[in-house]
């Protein structure tokens, strides 16, 4: 139950914040030594996350819902209805290759992992390289991205397709969904808050798929597992969740990545100098 609720926190806390969820959540239980979550676990915690952003973003949900279904229903449309529903033509357009992607290349790069880290000083290498890569970006980030001014609707179809590419990429452990999703949404111009705020709206969908797919793949593999267990996960991803989600909102509208890049560097060079000890 202990080890549940604290996989729950550090998923939940790591997943909005760019600190990279998978590398968190696959390598602290080997260094305080308790049990590897299972992946089905993993993404019941998603779960806890998903309600997390759908209530911290009901207000603006809500809106982009009622202006679809005045389309839906052929009703009167006013300029800010024109600009949600844009908004959700944007997110459906990240959405695509993010799943079409992310779900091909999984199954290949899982088997890749299941394979290379069963040698655990291989999996602390692994891990280490794209955490420093990504930390990298995030020293440089205020500089690179200095003049970017535009809002989520100001964006194009191609930028928002970019966005989904490199969210893609996101199941490389230490690479960070949230972090690559920042980063990407910079480089076609979007400040940093509604970068944030895109990053979420996209992993809305993407994390509904996963925990989807998950569920078909417990009924028909006929998986047992721990309600109770996955209840608690559950539960303290989602409090984790919404803490992060608060919290880096309210960061980034006065502060850079900068913090997250040195954070990311330390645990990455700590990560290389483990292997190096073992």
């Amino acid at each position: 139950m202990i080890e549940a609720f604290l996989i729950g926190i550090i998923q939940g806390l790591t997943e909005f914040i760019p600190i990279s969820s998978s590398a968190h959540v696959y390598l602290l239980p080997k260094i305080f030594g308790f049990s590897s979550p299972s992946t089905d676990f993993i993404i019941a915690t998603h779960l806890g996350t998903l309600l997390a952003l759908i209530i911290y973003f009901r207000k603006k949900l809500r809106t982009y819902f009622l202006s679809l279904l005045k389309q839906v229903l052929k009703r009167k449309i006013k300029f800010r209805d024109r600009e949600n529903i844009n908004i959700l033509n944007l997110v459906f357009v990240a959405t695509i290759p993010t799943l079409v992607l992310g779900f091909l290349l999984n199954f290949f790069v899982e088997d890749l992992y299941d394979e290379v880290l069963k040698d655990n000083k291989i999996s602390l290498l692994v891990v280490a390289v794209p955490m420093l890569l990504v930390g990298l970006f995030f020293l440089f980030e205020k500089s690179l991205f200095k003049k970017n001014k535009k809002s989520i609707q100001d964006i194009r179809l191609l930028g928002a397709l970019l966005i989904g590419f490199s969210q893609s990429i996101a199941f490389i452990r230490g690479v960070s969904r949230s972090g690559i999703t920042l980063l990407s949404g910079q480089f076609v111009g979007m400040n940093r808050v509604s970068a944030a705020e895109f990053s979420f709206l996209v992993s809305i969908p993407v994390i509904f798929a996963s925990i989807l797919f998950s569920i078909i793949n417990i009924i028909t593999a006929n998986k047992d597992f721990d309600l109770g267990i996955w209840l608690i996960g559950i539960i303290s991803s989602f409090v984790a969740g919404y803490v992060a989600i608060d919290f880096l909102i309210k960061f980034l509208r006065h502060k850079s990545l900068k913090v997250f890049g040195i954070y990311r560097i330390i645990a990455g060079l700590i990560l290389i100098l483990l292997y190096f000890i073992q």
